[in-house]
């Protein structure tokens, strides 16, 4: 299972695990699956508050059969992340996008078309707006309470042109608007994985 690890970019610090993720997460392997040798992935979305503490999962999209679907959220509720942070260095709200995996080790390769798949990008644009053989990257954003993006940047090595074409982007279509455990809009931040694709014509 891939989660997003602490990511610290130079002014906004994502959710992440200071250690790795408890065991129980590991435990949530359906048991239908299980006894049917069955692989499968979900897309999926978390929240926690400004403690680092998740308070809601969602699933976005379900592969290899809907048996995974109430495993993906299970044990997630109330697990503990490192805080995100503002770019001011507040403690923010969080959320994180994830891929999760579910693949029986020592299987008859059942599973591999689950370990190679490519989690969904969270923003897409033709790759004639960064070249050829441009990757994946990340950015960093701070998300208001009316879906507005405020405060964007790359994350790790992302070469600046790129940065640049996602943040101006990002901030063109908004981003989704969060609330807190009692439906109250909040600030968060979160990252976006964005693919350049030759064939999108966004």
């Amino acid at each position: 299972m891939a989660f997003l690890p602490l990511i610290t970019a130079s002014l906004v610090a994502l959710l992440g695990a200071d250690e790795p993720l408890p065991r129980k997460l590991a435990d949530d392997y359906p048991t239908a699956a299980l006894m049917r040798n069955q692989s499968g992935a979900v897309h999926m979305r978390y929240w926690a508050d400004r403690e680092g503490k998740v308070f809601r999962c969602e699933v976005l999209q379900v592969f290899g059969g809907e048996v995974f679907r109430p495993a993906a959220c299970k044990s997630m509720i109330g697990i503990r992340f490192k805080p995100a942070r503002n770019a001011d260095g507040s403690a923010s709200y969080g959320m994180i996008t994830a891929f999760r995996t579910f693949v029986i080790s020592g299987g008859r390769g059942a599973g591999r078309e689950f370990i190679s798949m490519r989690r969904p990008a969270d923003l897409t644009l033709r790759q004639a707006e960064a070249g050829s053989d441009s990757p994946d990257i990340m950015i960093a954003v701070q998300v208001q309470p009316d879906g507005s993006v405020g405060h964007c940047e790359g994350i790790d090595d992302a070469a600046e042109t790129l940065v640049e074409g996602a943040c101006a982007e990002a901030k063109r279509r908004g981003a989704l608007k969060g609330t807190d455990a009692a439906g109250a809009p909040i600030s968060y931040v979160t990252g976006l994985l964005v693919r350049y694709d030759a064939s999108n014509g966004s």
